[in-house]
């Protein structure tokens, strides 16, 4: 055998070894920087995920007054529905981020169905945070489809047959069905 072939044989099974070494390196790097991608978009929803709390509510003779905590990003809107006693209750507001509210009056919506379990507390909490997605606090998700639709099977749920959801002037209201 010639030596030049020899070293020809050499030469290209040290370049394939560099080769696969090369590309293992590679593929290392992609996957490294793929999981930090994927750890700052998780890291990114958490930061803008609100997160609201009813921490406490009092009733009084000038109605229900509650106290609303936000561990999580900032809302320009949230809509919470809360049953006391055997009522239901709503209240529309923002809230900062990492920030807590108080002496928020809870409007009066209607009574419980008969036949729907007498639960306190917070039923429904719904809200936008500040890049316009929509979130459901109870489930820390967000809606599929349209959440107004989704909003109003919620209410459904709870026995409020005769409400939805709608979109007024970039804000939401709660209206009666026609």
């Amino acid at each position: 055998m010639d030596a030049v072939v020899v070293i020809g044989t050499i030469a290209g099974v040290i370049a394939a070894a560099a080769a696969i070494l090369g590309a293992l390196f590679a593929y290392r790097a992609w996957d490294t920087a793929r999981t930090s991608e994927a750890n700052a978009l998780k890291r990114h929803i958490a930061g803008l995920q609100p997160r609201p709390r009813v921490q406490s509510i009092k009733q009084t003779n000038s109605g229900l007054f509650g106290v609303v905590q936000n561990a999580g990003g900032a809302a320009d809107t949230v809509v919470i529905v809360l049953q006391h006693l055997s009522d239901y209750y709503a209240l529309l507001t923002a809230l900062p981020a990492h920030g807590t509210l108080e002496n928020l009056l809870f409007k009066p919506l209607t009574a419980v169905p008969a036949g729907y379990p007498r639960k306190e507390g917070a039923q429904l909490m719904v809200a936008r945070d500040v890049e316009d997605n929509w979130w459901d606090c109870m489930t820390r998700s967000r809606p599929g489809g349209k959440w107004t639709d989704w909003a109003t099977a919620q209410l459904e749920q709870l026995g409020l047959t005769d409400l939805r959801f709608v979109e007024i002037d970039n804000g939401i209201g709660l209206r009666p069905k026609n």
